[in-house]
């Protein structure tokens, strides 16, 4: 079974870091390397070593922006109470129909495991 943290145990020269971090990116055929390393700094080493073997998948821009779109209205009909009100306010707010809002809510609050009112959504919220 490998360790996590083994990698930041080897000490390496400030040449032989950068000739690593050049070796992954060659090697990979990838920037992505670079990237972290211009992100983490000094310790992309420990962060590739927390990853290691790991992928990881990052959504696509339209799904990252939906997502946080959600998540305002999430949080806005939180602040004020799941309410139907809320619900049409944040409506009005976003210009998204309510069908969006409520899907929205919905499907933030299930996902942040009943953060939200779920009792507050029925069947009859999804016909529109």
């Amino acid at each position: 079974m490998e360790k996590h943290g083994i990698l930041s145990l080897i000490n390496l020269s400030e040449k032989e870091s950068e000739t690593y971090l050049e070796y992954l990116r060659l090697s990979s055929k990838s920037p992505i390397y670079d990237f972290v390393k211009y992100l983490i700094g000094e310790d992309y080493i420990k962060f590739l070593d927390l990853l290691a073997g790991s992928t990881v998948k990052i959504p696509s821009r339209k799904a990252l922006f939906r997502d946080i779109e959600s998540i305002k209205i999430y949080l806005y009909v939180e602040k004020h109470g799941f309410t139907e009100e809320s619900m049409m306010c944040a409506s009005k707010i976003f210009g998204k129909k309510m069908y969006f809002i409520r899907s929205s809510v919905k499907r933030v609050s299930k996902i942040l495991e009943g953060r939200g009112d779920e009792e507050f959504f029925t069947d009859e919220d999804f016909e529109d």
